[in-house]
Parts: structure tokens; sequence; C-alpha cells
């Protein structure tokens, strides 16, 4: 959602596929309502849904998401916002995946 906001309105095709899409996949849940995917092989429904919500911004569309406060590994590497709901659940380690290890010092930065 976000990268189509450099193109395009909350009115084109693809973004109302990909509300569609979201709505087939979110979760409701004692967390909230929020949507799960995968980015390196495993589950970071907080990273997923911080982007989802940011693009949704972005493009002035409302919809009821929120940030599950779940562990996440990645979500700490959203820097654009949401930074204050990530908590420490950061387990990765620099030696094995020093590109994590440069995202998240990255959003550490202000």
């Amino acid at each position: 959602m976000y990268l189509l906001s450099f193109f395009t309105d909350k009115n084109h095709p693809h973004v109302k596929k990909i509300m569609a899409e979201s709505k087939k996949i979110e979760v409701n849940d004692q967390h909230g309502k929020y949507i799960p995917g995968r980015s390196d092989s495993h589950e970071v429904p907080v990273y997923q849904t911080k982007w989802l919500k940011f693009g949704l911004r972005v493009l002035d569309i409302t919809a009821s998401y929120a940030i599950p406060l779940i562990p996440d590994n990645y979500s700490s590497l959203f820097w654009l916002d949401y930074k204050e709901l990530h908590g420490d659940t950061d387990s990765w380690t620099n030696d094995k995946y020093p590109y994590i290890g440069w995202a998240r010092d990255h959003s550490m930065m202000e």
C-alpha cells in the first residue's frame, strides 16, 4: 500500500484488491484485528500489520486494524512509525543475520 501511494491514490484497482485480500486473511482475536504475514520464512504479524497500517494512513484509508502486542522478531525493524509498539522481542543474533542488526540499529536512530 505504501509503495502504491507514490504512484496512485486510494481509488486504484490494486488498492481495492489489496483491501479485499487483507479481509480474507485478517485475524480478529484477543490482540485485536490484524493481518498475519511472513518475512524470511517465519510469521511476523506485528511487522506486517505496521506496514499495512502505514500504507493505509498514507493513502488516507480508514481501517480498524490494530498492531497486536505479541512477540515479533521483525517489529523493531519497522522504523517509519509505531516504534513504541514492538517491545523487546528481538531475538536475532547479528552474527548470523547482520542485515537484521543493521536494520534494528537504524530503527533506534533519531
